[in-house]
Formats: structure tokens, C-alpha cells, sequence
């Protein structure tokens, strides 16, 4: 008689194995998608607090708006305590800000960024990830992802600056 395979012990869903998923802070997603709150409005929000998240290597943001929403979110190198957030297709172009991908100058910096519009974040979520903005065509925006490969996303998806 062997003893059993690392993968067989796996397999069994023991505790050493499992997936620690009540440790979770919540979801890291960005508000639920309305179109046209996002394309017309700016909401400022302020950072709550900066928390670790078992699992994660990046650390998680509290922010909460002045309607009284909040949401988890990534944030970029530099964020701190205290500093507004702007969320909003024509919001200011500054670091953590969330803004529509066509509205970002080409060239820039951008993380969690949404294949659609709505899906809540696809690309470059982890630490120190980021896409590059290529170029704006109508309707479309070309990105470079961290692999180098270069995809095409709609010009209304949400990205975070930084």
C-alpha cells in the first residue's frame, strides 16, 4: 500500500484544502452599472479606510459616496485616507478616479478594467497590474494588457486610474 497522491488528498476537500472563503471582506467591484447615473453624473467619494484581505496581495479600499453608497475597491499606488474619489464618465482624470476607458488621454495607466460595460472588472485586478490605453476609435478602445496582447474593449467600460 502507497500513501496517496498530493492531488488525491486534495481532492477529499479537507480542512488544510479548503477554500477560506469566510475570511472574504465582501466583493471588490465597482457600483452596479446605470448607464445614465454614470454618463451624467460625478459622484465624489471619500476613502473610508485601507484593509488587508486574506488572499489578496493588494490591499482593499472602503469608499463611501455622498448618496450614502459604498463599495470595496481596488486602489492604485498612492491612495490614502481621506482622499476623494471621483466616479463618473467626465470625472477628473486623477489618480483612483473611476471613468469611462474612452475618456482616458491614450497613452495612460489604467487597472480593473471592464470588458462591457457593467461586468464589474476583467482585467489587470491584481497587485501591481496595469493595461495601457493604445488608442480611441469610434466606439472602441485598444489596450495593451499585462501579457503584451492587445485587445479591443468598449469606450463605455469603467477603469481606474492609477
Amino acid at each position: 500500500m502507497g500513501k496517496r497522491l498530493l492531488v488525491q488528498r486534495r481532492g477529499r476537500g479537507g480542512s488544510v484544502f479548503r477554500n477560506p472563503g469566510w475570511k472574504r471582506i465582501g466583493p471588490v467591484r465597482y457600483l452596479p452599472y446605470n448607464p445614465s447615473e454614470f454618463k451624467n453624473k460625478v459622484l465624489v467619494g471619500v476613502v473610508k479606510e485601507l484593509m488587508h484581505e486574506p488572499g489578496r496581495g493588494a490591499p482593499v479600499a472602503r469608499v463611501v459616496f455622498e448618496d450614502g453608497r459604498e463599495m470595496l475597491m481596488i486602489p492604485p499606488e498612492g491612495l490614502a485616507v481621506g482622499q476623494k474619489i471621483y466616479y463618473g464618465a467626465k470625472a477628473p482624470i486623477q489618480l483612483g478616479s473611476i471613468v469611462a476607458i474612452g475618456n482616458v488621454p491614450e497613452g495612460s495607466m489604467v487597472f480593473n478594467v471592464e470588458l462591457r460595460p457593467g461586468d464589474g472588472g476583467k482585467f489587470a485586478r491584481s497587485s501591481g497590474a496595469y493595461v495601457t490605453v493604445l488608442a480611441h476609435s469610434k466606439g472602441k478602445t485598444l489596450i495593451q494588457l499585462p501579457s503584451k496582447k492587445v485587445k479591443e474593449v468598449n469606450s463605455d467600460s469603467r477603469v481606474t486610474i492609477g
